[in-house]
């Protein structure tokens, strides 16, 4: 039997005054380990007690994806800007959103991650491309007339960027 067929069991067995036990104790005794457990026996004799009708699954009633907007993303955003150490507990609470749905604010929507109790953009944003080219054109420019000088004690490595403001150390960065 497919549990559409157990619940219909159940309901009719209900609908006609039988008790919770008696009706487990005939899908068991008729269907062995196959039938279904005492537990689900007696919520759905509970669903037929409220009124249910239906024998399909009804869908999760979980946090609506409506939870997650534009309003609360530029939230987020402001309150990150004015606090880069501004904790997720914090933000929920600022936000009245669950703690997961603010981590994936900061992570997907925000591109932010932690690190040492900061948050920081996985990607540099086009303000921080353009600080970058205009302080790589001072540089060059700097050095332009000594450029044999520098180029014997330059090392170059993989893209990558620094903050300019980091913490002490992590004790002071956790706090």
């Amino acid at each position: 039997m497919d549990i559409r067929e157990f619940r219909g069991a159940i309901f009719h067995m209900a609908a006609r005054g039988r008790s919770a036990k008696d009706i487990y104790g005939e899908l068991k005794e008729t269907h062995g380990t196959g039938a279904a457990s005492y537990a689900t026996v007696a919520r759905w004799c509970q669903e037929h007690r409220f009124g249910r009708t239906d024998l399909a699954n009804r869908v999760s009633t979980r946090r609506p994806p409506e939870a997650i907007t534009s309003q609360k993303i530029a939230k987020a955003r402001q309150l990150v800007e004015e606090n880069r150490s501004i904790s997720l507990l914090m933000l929920s609470c600022e936000l009245k959103l669950a703690h997961e749905t603010v981590k994936k604010i900061m992570e997907t929507h925000l591109g932010l991650k932690k690190m040492l109790a900061r948050w920081l953009p996985h990607e540099l944003s086009e303000h921080h491309r353009s600080a970058r080219v205009s302080h790589a054109q001072a540089f060059l420019t700097q050095w332009a007339d000594r450029w044999s000088r520098l180029t014997s004690r330059l090392i170059t490595v993989d893209e990558t960027w620094i903050s300019y403001t980091t913490p002490r150390s992590r004790l002071s960065a956790s706090e």
